[in-house]
């Protein structure tokens, strides 16, 4: 009997010290949520505190929280004066601006800024120096309030402006869920006339002449290997095999006494320089410098020598998603990237952005007359090293040769005159040797940076 009294007193006095602890931490318990919800109260005050995969918004809805998600952020913008789209430490270029927008919106918080990946960030297209977009997409995770176009467009230049943004899947990417991308190229006509003819503002071009050019862009239509239409690619690299959907060459138009046309070009993903040396190997076929077989020789795996246009005139014109369209677009859920509605803000916006400023940039410092001199040093065909003949004049073209001997005749007299007039090449207004050197001097160091 002692011995079971002894074991229920033991029994009692350790029941009565667990019902003392579970007291203990009860009291505890009630202090700490306590203190939570203190300091909860405090960040619902600030604005602009951030906390894992949500952001409070402004002090008028302190205690609602909006979650960031992901979308496709549809904008447009003019090339001039930046650097190109993609961020670069230093320089001015696009991205900058737009992140820059991001955080004075309180559409992310800076330090998505600094390390991007967090923001789940992508460009669909990255264009180069100058290089304008009337449809360009980008793929992030931000807020998804109303009013954020408005928010972004107060804090971004005139010359970049957001259209709308859509939700997206988790998974979307706007560089790997697109399925094609359509750029324009706007030049004078003048480009393409006969280098035997007169190159002034004044040339008109003939329909004729508009069909021939039009018949030279479909030779690109199709799966090529274009490692001679970029830099920085072997020729075995699968990635140079591109496809060209389709190529439009546009009527022409007439602004200040010059005249235009447009060339766009519709295909699955482009390189760099791509499609700058496409226009420039047709300008030169259509002017009588290099023939048809030149294209037969590009698609082969040694180096070809292809001029690249200058970049003014170039701009992404649309993005596509037709197949990320048709798997999500109608699923109740996610919208479809479609560019339809937003068909006259882009309209305006080439016009009083783009379109007019290479229309005036190319009137005042006529980059494409300077550059078509330039075509007469060029060989179209096979280059040594991967880089340009030491000796031009072995493959220079016989009519080059010509028009070489001419430029250094007129040179000769010029001194006898007292005006000097734009020439059919543009090449006797500089020194025909003097020339050579510079353009073989460029191409060397740019084959030099893109290695």
């Amino acid at each position: 009997m002692w011995s079971i009294r002894r074991i229920l007193v033991v029994d009692l006095q350790q029941l009565l010290f667990v019902a003392s602890m579970a007291d203990v931490a009860v009291e505890r318990g009630v202090e700490k949520r306590a203190h939570e919800e203190e300091n909860n109260s405090r960040e619902a005050c600030d604005p602009k505190k951030v906390k894992t995969g949500e952001l409070l918004i402004d002090a008028t809805e302190q205690t609602t929280k909006i979650k960031r998600k992901k979308v496709a952020l549809l904008l447009m913008y003019s090339g001039v004066g930046y650097m190109g789209m993609q961020r670069n430490p230093g320089v001015k270029t696009i991205e900058e601006d737009l992140f820059d927008a991001l955080v004075k919106a309180e559409l992310v918080p800076q330090a998505h800024i600094e390390d991007i990946w967090q923001m789940k960030f992508q460009r669909c297209a990255r264009t180069d120096k100058g290089v304008s977009a009337a449809g360009q997409v980008v793929s992030l995770k931000m807020l998804m309030r109303e009013d954020a176009v408005q928010r972004l467009n107060e804090h971004l230049p005139a010359q970049i402006r957001v259209l709308g943004y859509k939700r997206a899947t988790q998974g979307f990417n706007a560089k790997t869920n697109c399925c094609a991308r359509t750029y324009s190229y706007l030049l004078p006509t003048y480009a393409f006339a006969p280098v035997d003819e007169l190159t002034t503002e004044s040339y008109r071009i003939t329909a004729e002449k508009l069909q021939e050019v039009s018949e030279l862009f479909q030779v690109y239509i199709g799966t090529h290997n274009f490692y001679n239409f970029t830099s920085g690619k072997k020729p075995e690299d699968p990635s140079a095999v591109r496809y060209i959907k389709s190529i439009e060459v546009s009527p022409p138009i007439q602004q200040d006494d010059v005249e235009f046309c447009e060339i766009s070009v519709y295909g699955q993903s482009f390189m760099l320089h791509q499609i700058r040396k496409m226009i420039g190997l047709v300008i030169a076929i259509a002017r009588g410098l290099a023939d048809k077989q030149v294209f037969e020789k590009a698609w082969g795996a040694v180096r070809v020598d292809v001029p690249k246009a200058p970049g003014l005139g170039l701009c992404l014109n649309k993005v596509h998603f037709e197949a990320y369209n048709k798997r999500y677009g109608n699923d109740g859920v996610h919208d479809a990237i479609d560019w339809e509605e937003y068909k006259d803000p882009i309209s305006e916006f080439k016009r009083e952005f783009i379109y007019s400023t290479i229309l005036r940039t190319e009137k005042e410092e006529k980059s494409m007359l300077n550059w078509l001199s330039s075509l007469l040093l060029h060989v179209f065909d096979l280059r040594k090293d991967d880089g340009l003949p030491k000796d031009r004049s072995q493959t220079r073209s016989p009519l080059a040769h010509a028009l070489m001997k001419v430029g250094s005749e007129i040179n000769g007299e010029r001194s006898n005159s007292g005006s000097v007039q734009t020439s059919a090449t543009s090449a006797s207004l500089v020194e025909p040797e003097t020339l050579e050197q510079d353009v073989c001097t460029r191409d060397s160091s740019e084959s030099a940076k893109s290695s």
